[in-house]
Order: C-alpha cells, then structure tokens, then sequence
C-alpha cells in the first residue's frame, strides 16, 4: 500500500526512557477490604482493591465497588497519576459495562480555604484504645460534617468523590494491600496524602 519506506515505523526494541525494571514492581490485592463491614451487612462499605506499585510507590489504582446503593449495578475505578481517574459502571440488569467517565483533578479550592472553611471529615466509626483521643481531635476541629466510614478503600473513595475533605486517621494498621490502591487512585485527581511527621 505504501511505495516510501520513509513512512514505514521501526518497532525494534529498545530502551526507553520510563522504562521500569520488573523487580522493582509489586501487585497487591485485597479480594474483600472491608470484610468487618461484609460481615455486618454493611455491603456498600465492601471494596475489592488491586493496586501496583513500583520501588514501594503506588502508580495504578483498581478499585471496585461491588453493592452501590441499589444492590443491582456497581462501579469500577482506575487511576494514576500519569493518566487520570476513570469509572466504568456496571449493571446486573441488562449486563452492560458503560464506556469509561473521566473524573477530572479536584478544582481549586483556595478561595474556600482562605473563607470561613469548616471541612467534612472522613473517619472511621470506631477507634478502640484511641476513642478518646479521636473525639476529641474532631471536637476541636469543629467539622461541618463527620462521616463515619468502613473499610479503607471506602474511605479513599469517599475523599475521591468529594463526599469528605480530610481523612483522619491516629490508629495505625493499614497495610500495602489496604493503601496502594487506595493511594493511586487518590493521587490520580492529585490528591495529597501524608501522615503527621
């Protein structure tokens, strides 16, 4: 079809400049974050995370939500930073996977921050040894709103759908598998997370 060699593409291999080394990469999965709350009934705080990460760092985020409000349909998400936010939903009614939805990076807020801002707030629902302590950093906080969530996944989804500012956590215990996917698919609406120090 083409005369002109000029036009053909060479496609030997090669280095290229972002090319990461294969040991240096991590596949975490979390079949069932936030069992507590399956086990509860509480089906709408389940996520199913996957997350990748490279020298320790979340890149890719796949997070699915099983059970949306209505039980027949759920949602999957999947982000980087490099590429964005995407959400495809699912529906167990007619078994169609919608074309992927961009979520765009969070707005500038500055303006908000610099007014009488008084956040929503992302929590847990309990804290055992540190349920004083907590209640107490929300008291003086003074948030607008404090919702109560389950399962670490749930909770990064709550931040990413602009349902809550903060997450504030004093107990540790997530681990890799709660956090990498968590993390990237925060980060790919750029995000910010970070701890005390």
């Amino acid at each position: 079809m083409f005369e002109d060699d000029s036009a053909s593409i060479n496609l030997t291999p090669g280095v290229f400049e972002n090319e990461i080394d294969m040991k240096d990469v991590a596949v975490w999965i979390d079949p069932i974050d936030g069992s507590k709350a399956l086990a509860e009934g509480d089906l709408e705080h389940v996520t199913n995370l996957i997350g990748i990460t490279v020298k320790g760092r979340p890149k890719v985020g796949i997070m699915h939500k099983p059970f949306l409000k209505n039980r027949a349909d759920s949602r999957t998400y999947v982000g980087s930073v490099e590429a964005g936010l995407f959400y495809f939903d699912h529906s167990e009614s007619d078994k169609t996977t919608s074309k992927p939805n961009y979520v765009p990076p969070f707005g500038d807020r500055q303006e908000e921050l610099e007014s009488c801002f008084t956040p929503k707030l992302c929590t847990s629902p309990s804290f055992y040894q540190q349920q004083s302590l907590m209640e107490d950093v929300i008291s003086d906080l003074q948030p607008q709103q404090v919702n109560r969530i389950k399962g670490p996944g749930n909770k990064f989804l709550h931040l990413t759908n602009e349902r809550s500012d903060f997450f504030l956590n004093l107990v540790p215990g997530y681990e890799m598998w709660d956090m990498a996917a968590s993390e990237a698919i925060f980060q790919s609406r750029f995000g910010i997370l970070t701890d005390a120090k």
